[in-house]
């Protein structure tokens, strides 16, 4: 099979750039709060566990340094052999991936859809 690694378009830039560097140098982690509705909105950003409300999820992070988060609990996903690329193609507007949370934040990729 493939992996495809993916990037999350609203976890893009939603950090201040001097707090993205001091959060990437000192591996302090990025707590991104979501809407659970279909795509999800970014809601906060924050480097402690936010208090949620009911329509909201959130998901443990890293800073890249930038501004922008990584979710390695969900940044790979593995796919038939063959399939990776076409699927790392459609990223961003055209897919859509479906995500669990736990109440501290973890986060499994249970598939991906068309949007």
């Amino acid at each position: 099979g493939d992996y495809v690694i993916l990037g999350y378009t609203l976890a893009q830039n939603i950090l201040p750039a001097d707090r993205a560097r001091e959060a990437a140098r000192k591996f302090t982690p990025v707590y991104v709060t979501v809407s659970t509705e279909r795509p999800a909105r970014f809601v906060a950003v924050g480097f402690e566990p936010p208090q949620l409300k009911p329509d909201q999820a959130c998901i443990l992070g890293r800073s890249r340094g930038q501004g922008s988060v990584d979710f390695p609990q969900v940044a790979q996903y593995f796919v038939p052999e063959g399939t990776g690329r076409a699927i790392e193609s459609a990223r961003g507007k055209d897919l859509l991936a479906k995500v669990a949370t736990s109440d501290n934040c973890r986060a499994l990729l249970l598939g991906l859809e068309a949007r």
